[in-house]
């Protein structure tokens, strides 16, 4: 296999790898930030209305309190939205880099290696967002 169908493929498989990643992330950010606005909007006005209410709703509002708190925990502590951003953002520099790449030549050497380099780059700095 020649240089460039492996510099291509890797580029490929970080744009798809990236692109998923940022999908999955951007989903768990925004389930978890609409469970945490309804649950806790739903034992806010449980604890307005309270005693007017008898119904299973007011046995639910403690699991609602605990799920709330269950789910903030979990936003500060994975970030879900600054990763998917993170993702994103390289999804946007591996698809810049495969068109760098669909333009250098497959038999220029020094290009080839200027740009494996370059790659290199910014795979280091992903795997440090995505970490971080």
């Amino acid at each position: 296999m020649d240089a460039y169908k492996i510099l291509q493929d890797r580029v490929t498989e970080y744009i798809q790898f990236s692109r998923k990643r940022a999908v999955i992330y951007n989903w768990i950010y925004r389930v978890s930030r609409s469970l945490i606005i309804v649950l806790s909007a739903s034992a806010a006005s449980a604890a307005k209305f309270g005693p007017q209410s008898t119904s299973h709703f007011e046995v639910a509002v403690p699991y609602f309190c605990l799920t709330v708190a269950i789910l903030a925990a979990f936003e500060a502590w994975l970030k879900p939205s600054a990763v998917y951003r993170a993702h994103y953002q390289f999804n946007d520099r591996y698809i810049t880099l495969e068109t760098k790449l669909s333009l250098i030549e497959a038999n220029d050497r020094k290009a080839l290696e200027h740009f494996a380099e370059e790659l290199d780059q910014v795979d280091e700095k992903y795997r440090k967002a995505v970490q971080d």
